[in-house]
């Protein structure tokens, strides 16, 4: 029998929530502060990109939601 180190590519999901100025700012900042803690989801996968396949459950930042000080939908 062997011993085998393997490195796994991982695709997930982050979410965290700021207040900030604009969505540009906001964005800024949830890739500042997402760490491991944050991570929601994640898929381990020998292959990320196949062609034009992405196995990923999203490919760039995204707004979900966001809110006025006051708690009224923006």
């Amino acid at each position: 029998m062997k011993e085998y180190e393997i490195s796994i590519a991982v695709i997930g999901v982050a979410h965290v929530t700021v207040e900030a100025e604009s969505e540009e700012d906001a964005l800024r900042q949830a890739e500042d502060m997402a760490g491991p803690d944050d991570v929601d989801e994640w898929m381990a996968h020998r292959v990320l990109v196949e062609g034009n396949v992405y196995y990923g459950p999203i490919n760039r930042a995204r707004i979900d939601n966001s809110y006025d000080q006051d708690g009224a939908d923006a």
